[in-house]
């Protein structure tokens, strides 16, 4: 939340002092959503916001202010940024096509909907298939279910009945860009693919370029953006002064962060390195700025390294909804009990990661992880995200290994695959776990003096 102004809200939406229009309708405000949308000027960054509500007597929390917008952005209440004249930007070499896995469809809870799906849903006779759910930000509206699928989802062909009916066109739009997400940034979006679709690994080598699917996408993110978190706006956005917080002490200027993103994307994509040794070299770069000594990845005889990868671990199953039994709970426990038999030990370099197609799976996660400045979501410090997103890929060699011992065969590209995935995932569940967003990777307290503490907490 650190660099994310405030929406804007919408000047043809203000109504009398107490009112808003919604569909042309006066909505009465309460007091508190009066005073924040008095603020929402688009300039105001979060924590301006909230202290000048204070100075005016407001006592609202944070996370009530938080609803208030979100509610106003499902309404449509709030302006998205000038985007349309700014050049869409994506990842070297990127490729999507959809295999049908269906993740989409099973997966993920398809909604909030926003109201012209309701309304396309509507004249098709087809608002029957939606459910309704009361929240604290409101009413929403959802696909419905059948099994563990969205109703529309045909379980023997893999494909969307909506669509095969109806066309594109008439499906949610956040199924049609699904899993296209965009970051905006100083005079330039960027397009990326989310981590929840297997499809993105399946088709990386041999799926339509991405660059060749990007028309039209903008209009059709302008619904999903005002469902986005953690303002119920968008992902990620800098605006053109912004300073990126390498540490919770150190900023950068946007064009010097550019420089040290460039060398990380170049390390973990130069095929010289290993993943390991691009890490490495990454983070070395990193610290460099900092004057500090970044954590070791294959070996972890350093106190600071071992404390922080241990921390991780322990992050994941206390914050992370880990189910017990799951392969994920299983390898964090297996990587936590192989570090702390010998702390001078190496962490095994093998693990099914030696072949080609398997560095270039993970070459592929990581570089789309840095594109999409995933370090920096919900204000975390790069540097301490970074370390986070090291640390997760440690970890993926151990889910890959035990969804190896699952199917009782060789670890390979499919374990991998599935591995990548759910630590995408994972990242994501770490970053929204926290209510406030304020500690996704809080500092262990016994870290060795001039270790990642300070970067590691807000």
């Amino acid at each position: 939340m650190l660099l994310l102004p405030v929406p804007r809200f919408r000047a043809d939406c203000r109504g009398a002092s107490d009112t808003a229009l919604v569909d042309n309708q006066a909505l009465e405000l309460a007091p508190d959503a009066r005073q924040i949308f008095e603020l929402l000027d688009g300039q105001r960054r979060f924590p301006e916001l909230i202290a000048e509500l204070h100075e005016l007597g407001s006592q609202v929390s944070v996370d009530d202010a938080l609803t208030i917008i979100r509610q106003a952005a499902q309404l449509e209440l709030l302006e998205p940024p000038d985007w349309e004249q700014l050049p869409l930007l994506v990842l070297d070499n990127a490729r999507f096509s959809c295999r049908s896995a269906g993740d989409c469809c099973r997966v993920h809870e398809i909604g909030p909907l926003a109201a012209d799906d309701l309304k396309r849903l509507a004249a098709h006779g087809l608002s029957s298939s939606l459910v309704q759910v009361e929240s604290e930000e409101g009413t929403q509206h959802f696909m419905k279910k059948h099994g563990d699928a969205c109703v529309f989802f045909d379980t023997q062909t893999s494909q969307c009945r909506l669509h095969e009916q109806h066309g594109a066109e008439a499906k949610p739009r956040l199924c049609q860009v699904f899993p296209a997400r965009i970051t905006f940034l100083p005079g330039a979006l960027r397009v990326s693919l989310g981590p929840g679709c297997s499809c993105r690994y399946l088709s990386r080598l041999d799926g339509q370029p991405l660059e060749e699917q990007t028309a039209g996408l903008l209009e059709l993110f302008r619904p999903e953006l005002l469902h986005q978190s953690p303002f119920g706006v968008w992902t990620l956005y800098l605006p053109a002064e912004a300073e990126v917080p390498l540490t919770a002490e150190m900023r950068l200027t946007f064009e010097r962060f550019r420089e040290l993103e460039g060398a990380l994307l170049a390390e973990v994509s130069d095929r010289k390195w290993s993943i390991e040794q691009a890490l490495e070299a990454g983070l070395q770069r990193a610290f460099a700025l900092t004057q500090e000594t970044p954590p070791e990845l294959g070996r972890v005889e350093r106190a600071a390294g071992l404390t922080v990868l241990l921390h991780f671990c322990q992050l994941v199953l206390d914050r992370a909804a880990v189910d017990a039994g799951s392969a994920l709970h299983k390898a964090v426990v297996r990587l936590k009990d192989h570090v702390l038999k010998d702390p001078a030990e190496s962490l095994p370099e093998d693990l099914g990661m030696a072949t080609e197609p398997v560095q270039d799976l993970a070459r592929d996660f990581l570089r789309n992880e840095l594109w999409t400045l995933h370090p920096l979501s919900l204000g975390r410090p790069y540097l301490a995200g970074l370390v986070l997103l090291a640390y997760s890929y440690v970890l993926s060699k151990w889910l890959a290994l035990e969804f190896a011992i699952e199917a009782g065969a060789a670890i390979d590209e499919a374990c991998f695959s599935r591995a990548f995935q759910q630590i995408a995932n994972l990242l994501e569940n770490l970053q929204l776990d926290d209510s406030a967003g304020l500690l996704p990777f809080a500092a262990a307290p016994d870290l060795a003096p001039g270790g990642l503490a300070q970067y590691c907490a807000l």
